[in-house]
């Protein structure tokens, strides 16, 4: 007994020797290894969230235009480097900013960033009266704005009708699309001091200094003004709500839009703006077959992220997306060593993907070849980490690649039919998904200039958008697997014998 015993165990562990060699092995291979450096770098205290027009930012580009070199990239940008340069406005919400509420028994100002905060920063000085509309629901629909004209529209979040931050934004957007500018501004108040939505909203304005970044030519469509007060001045003003408007009645959907009693809201805000340079970084292979080699195949992924938190803590944007990132050069670096690609690859990190898409934005309208020959857009987001939603990490989400007539979603299916089998999710393949995916990314400029592209995504989780979106919550073993489809997709579409869609640019 005792020697089956030992022999036996002999067994297993040999077994677990040879797992462990393999998984060494794994974890060690070229591909893993350059991922893992490249996220070491561009999470690092040097390239400080790596925010867009920040000094970390170039801290990233230049690593990441050394590696083009190195993968023997030819540059494609400006003057013969990687470097597509541009410039962005910076708007900056001054403290001095504040909101007044004034009847004839009360008169309060309160501080921007302290009491309130605004959805983009503002350049105003209005007053005008206040109707209460009851709790903020995606249920409310447009009704009564011959009345409302001309004021500002005060509602309640709560979690009871607003359960998910990605619900509370879609809502938002929904309010300001229903109301477009008839109105002065909403007013969202915050039930009680338990409610965290406001804190969490305040975290993110004073994290950004409530910066929002545009395009320096573009001329910006001014949104509805959003301004979001505490759950101490929601108090305050609902004191001033008539009695017959308290709390029991708050969740009456037909006790809509009475006036508060002789209340008006001053709106006094102002902003500072500065310009910043910043890049997209650009490099291509050329293709080797004669007449091949004049179209594209365009492979991206946005390395910005959020930038500085405090002067000494940063949103290290593990996830997002150095995850992409990484993946996207090691794609490179791989390609380059194949002999024979019978299209031409153009690699694109876009920076300003986190304030609107600025970098694909301005690479769409300054291409540096034409938009007819760019034949395919590969886009990389957010894959090194699972979601909830998925019992194992062996899944990606498909986005994008079924909204232009192509072929390009059964070259997909082929290819990871051919590699690393995932399970394909088309959840997020849809204009009705509350999260927008369809049009949050960089692929999604191409796809609105009819270029057939595609989004690879690993889904959302706790971390998104926080200091805790870490290098060692990823996943290296499935960012080399996420690698594998993607090159097997791009081969595909080097050597595939007819272009993928025809349409007039």
């Amino acid at each position: 007994m005792h020697f089956f015993k030992c022999k036996y165990c002999l067994v297993l562990f040999y077994f677990v020797f040879l797992h462990a060699q393999h998984h060494d092995a794994v974890s060690s291979s070229p591909a893993i290894q350059s991922i893992r450096n490249t996220i070491d770098v561009l999470t690092s205290d040097s390239a400080e969230g790596r925010g867009t027009g920040e000094p970390g930012q170039w801290v990233a580009a230049q690593y990441i235009s050394s590696l083009c070199k190195q993968f023997h990239l030819l540059p494609l940008g400006d003057s013969g480097t990687y470097f597509q340069h541009f410039t962005v406005t910076k708007k900056k919400m001054l403290p001095t900013s504040t909101l007044t509420i004034t009847n004839e028994h009360f008169r309060k100002t309160y501080t921007w960033g302290e009491d309130f905060i605004t959805n983009e920063p503002l350049e105003c000085n209005d007053s005008a009266p206040v109707y209460f509309m009851g709790p903020l629901s995606n249920s409310l629909v447009q009704q009564h704005f011959d009345s409302l004209r001309q004021s500002f529209l005060f509602f309640i979040a709560s979690y009871d009708s607003i359960p998910h931050s990605f619900e509370y934004a879609t809502i938002i957007k929904n309010t300001q699309r229903i109301f477009d500018t008839a109105i002065v501004g909403i007013l969202i108040g915050f039930d009680s001091t338990e409610n965290d939505l406001y804190e969490l909203l305040v975290a993110h304005s004073t994290d950004q200094r409530q910066q929002k970044l545009s395009l320096q030519s573009t001329n910006t469509t001014t949104q509805l003004p959003i301004i979001f007060i505490s759950p101490k001045v929601t108090l305050e003003l609902m004191k001033l709500l008539p009695r017959s408007l308290t709390s029991s009645t708050m969740g009456n959907t037909n006790n809509l839009n009475p006036s508060l009693k002789e209340v008006t809201i001053t709106l006094q805000c102002m902003y500072e703006h500065v310009l910043l340079s910043t890049c997209n970084i650009v490099g291509y292979l050329p293709g080797t077959d004669s007449t091949l080699k004049h179209e594209y195949i365009v492979i991206t992924a946005h390395y910005d992220h959020l930038g500085k938190h405090t002067d000494t803590l940063f949103f290290p944007g593990a996830n997002d997306n150095a995850s992409g990132t990484a993946v996207v050069l090691e794609i490179a670096r791989q390609l380059s060593q194949i002999a024979r690609r019978s299209r031409s690859f153009i690699f694109v990190y876009f920076t300003g993907e986190e304030h609107g898409l600025l970098g694909s934005k301005y690479f769409i309208t300054n291409p540096p070849v034409p938009l007819r020959s760019i034949v395919g857009v590969i886009n990389v987001d957010m894959v090194g980490r699972n979601d909830e939603d998925h019992t194992t990490p062996h899944y990606i989400y498909v986005i994008g690649s079924t909204k232009v007539r192509s072929n390009l979603d059964s070259i997909i299916q082929s290819a990871n039919r051919e590699t690393v089998h995932f399970e394909l999710d088309y959840r997020y393949n849809d204009d009705s998904d509350p999260h927008k995916l369809l049009w949050r990314s960089d692929h999604s400029v191409f796809l609105l200039r009819g270029i057939p592209s595609v989004f690879f995504f690993g889904g959302f989780h706790a971390d998104y958008h926080e200091q805790t979106d870490t290098k060692e919550k990823l996943d290296l073993q499935k960012l080399d697997l996420v690698v594998r489809l993607v090159l097997q997709v791009a081969m595909k579409l080097s050597h595939i014998g007819t272009t993928l869609h025809t349409i007039d640019k």
